[in-house]
């Protein structure tokens, strides 16, 4: 029986050979894929009712499609790509993953993907002071420094680089 089967597969493989089917040309490279997706960001914060845009840049190599889709873990964030720019408007205070994919697949035959995080914060438009006068203290104590100690100066090192000249001296108080 193992003899038909090795006949039968020598005899398999030379039919494939003459036809011109041959394994090599199968598992052929294609012309055209994405190389590389690369977005502006990593993490951003934006506040309820403000938008940001993030730039992006998809690589590839031939006519391959440069398109993105980008998708928003929960509604505090929407997300959408508009002009070469990814947009995204904080609609409620939270978190957002925001996952960014390729509509071209790259060599492997799979999408690129990136994610990013977007924090969503409730601006507080009132000010923390009460009065001008808060912002800036007055002085509790003056300070007072006696003026024999003020430059007691010892030299701790003199290093000398490839042009840095760097001195290190120390107040004494």
């Amino acid at each position: 029986m193992r003899k038909i089967i090795k006949k039968l597969s020598i005899i398999l493989i030379f039919a494939m050979v003459i036809s011109g089917i041959c394994p090599s040309n199968v598992s052929a490279v294609s012309k055209k894929y994405v190389k590389s997706l690369t977005v502006s960001k990593k993490s951003l914060s934006i506040s309820v009712g403000k938008s940001k845009s993030l730039s992006y840049k998809v690589n590839v190599k031939g006519k391959a499609s440069k398109k993105i889709t980008v998708k928003a873990s929960n509604a505090n964030v929407k997300a959408t790509v508009s002009n070469g720019k990814i947009k995204l408007l904080g609609k409620k205070q939270g978190s957002s993953k925001i996952t960014i994919s390729t509509k071209g697949k790259n060599l492997r035959g799979k999408k690129i993907i990136k994610t990013i995080i977007v924090r969503i914060i409730k601006e507080d438009m009132t000010t923390p002071f009460s009065s001008p006068s808060e912002v800036i203290p007055e002085p509790i104590n003056p300070l007072v420094i006696d003026v024999e100690k003020i430059f007691a100066l010892q030299e701790l090192a003199y290093t000398e680089g490839d042009s840095v000249l760097t001195l290190e001296y120390v107040l004494e108080f």
